[in-house]
């Protein structure tokens, strides 16, 4: 069993909606939050939060923001970081 340094508590950030625009708020709101550990800001994570694609008809932006929240995810085990 890990012993978590920290907790992180982001899931009010989340949105149930697949449109793009929310999707960028959610995404935005959660950068804003992880800005704030120093455990985030070495990568271009955060970057890539607040620059959400369109989606192409193959890769949706709820895909893309899916694969940020698993980056988000890695980071966050790597450094002993509880997120909720």
């Amino acid at each position: 069993m890990a012993n978590w340094r920290k907790r992180i508590s982001i899931k009010e950030f989340f949105t149930e909606s697949e449109e793009h625009e929310d999707i960028q708020i959610s995404m935005n709101r959660i950068a804003d939050e992880l800005e704030k550990h120093y455990e985030f800001t070495h990568s271009p994570l955060l970057h890539r939060m607040r620059s959400i694609p369109n989606g192409d008809g193959v890769i949706t932006p709820l895909d893309y923001a899916n694969k940020l929240l698993s980056a988000m995810y890695d980071i966050a085990d790597e450094e002993l970081i509880w997120i909720d």
